[in-house]
């Protein structure tokens, strides 16, 4: 046989002669994948350690995060592979989840409680919105001009703000001890 396979979710294309009137074998396959990449959910449990994802968690549209986290743990979506996808993160502890791909490329820390729409280009790992990138920081964010600290939120990474930034939070938040928030004398910023 010489079936190729798609980058980015690895749908089968067989080569010309192949599958005989069997024609029904890669087209099964392949609409599975398609439905999985347009609806289907997958759920990791995560801990302390980080978690690779296959080419069948890939797949699918939604990845639901839960457990308890006793230290960060990277969410690593394979290298080369593009795709955009809904992340629901429903762990609890005071530790983050980073979405980032094997290549290291830029990242972004998925908020607990929180929903996050990301995508890849097979290197990077952006936000799919006009939210703010966190790389390295503890926050999210509503576009380039603002950063939100959300209710409740545990800030377990330094971060600082950008000058261009205004830092808002929607409630209480927890500074861990050992960390540093960082607020430029040129920003205009207010605690609501």
């Amino acid at each position: 046989m010489s079936s190729t396979f798609t980058t980015n979710k690895n749908i089968e294309l067989p080569g010309n002669g192949d599958y005989v009137n069997t024609w029904n074998i890669p087209v099964n396959a392949d609409m599975t994948i398609i439905d999985k990449a347009l609806g289907s959910n997958v759920s990791k449990s995560l801990s302390s350690t980080d978690v690779t994802l296959t080419t069948s968690d890939i797949q699918n549209q939604q990845i639901f995060l839960t457990g308890v986290l006793t230290a960060n743990v990277n969410l690593i979506f394979p290298s080369g592979v593009g795709g955009a996808w809904v992340i629901v993160n429903n762990t609890t502890g005071a530790f983050t989840v980073t979405a980032i791909t094997a290549s290291t490329g830029a990242y972004v820390i998925c908020q607990q409680s929180a929903t996050s729409f990301i995508y890849s280009d097979g290197t990077n790992i952006a936000f799919a919105d006009s939210r703010a990138s966190t790389n390295g920081g503890g926050a999210t964010g509503g576009g380039s001009d603002q950063i939100f600290f959300l209710n409740g939120q545990t800030v377990t990474q330094n971060y600082t703000i950008p000058s261009y930034s205004n830092a808002l939070t929607a409630g209480p938040i927890t500074v861990n001890p050992t960390v540093t928030i960082t607020v430029p004398l040129t920003s205009s910023w207010t605690i609501v």
